[in-house]
């Protein structure tokens, strides 16, 4: 059968990606982490599919946005491009 599970993936002894799945498909939220510990992207799932993305570089900033319910922003340097 096909089971529930989280993924967690190291990298130089710290914490690199959580990761969620539910029947064998991602679910909920994903995170990836940049090597200073920081959140580097944070994923949305529902059904396998993915519903949203957010993007931050290494100091914490959020500088790319997707949401497949809505729109597309994007950030660079505190303006829409």
């Amino acid at each position: 059968g096909v089971f529930d599970w989280l993924y967690l993936g190291y990298y130089n002894n710290k914490l690199n990606d959580e990761f969620y799945f539910k029947n064998g498909q991602r679910e909920g939220i994903q995170k990836s982490y940049h090597e200073n510990g920081k959140l580097r992207v944070e994923e949305n799932y529902k059904n396998g599919k993915m519903i949203s993305r957010k993007v931050y570089d290494e100091s914490g900033k959020l500088i790319n946005w997707f949401c497949s319910l809505s729109w597309t922003m994007r950030f660079k340097n505190d303006s829409f491009f």
